[in-house]
């Protein structure tokens, strides 16, 4: 569920851009070199913000896998204590 959501913000996030920069094009009475310049200028903080939000779920990510290890190992560990401690209470 949570890859869709991501997957889902991210082809908001270009289909917005998209729009926005077409938009920008068809309704700006600029001059071309204007309206590059912008253009530039506007992909380069696009970018800066998608790779601060790849950053953030890669992130997120790495951490919930690093808990479901601990989660792991932990159940692991009683799963093999536990008929250890039985065998020494029989004694």
């Amino acid at each position: 569920m949570r890859d869709r959501t991501e997957h889902s913000a991210a082809a908001a996030f270009i289909g917005g851009l998209t729009v926005g920069v077409v938009a920008g094009l068809l309704l700006t009475p600029r001059a071309g070199s204007d309206i590059r310049e912008s253009l530039k200028d506007y992909m380069g903080a696009a970018m800066d913000d998608l790779v601060e939000t790849a950053l953030h779920s890669g992130r997120a990510y790495l951490e919930e896998m690093v808990q479901r290890g601990r989660e792991f190992v932990e159940h692991t560990v009683e799963e093999v204590l536990e008929p250890a401690r039985n065998i020494g209470a029989l004694r």
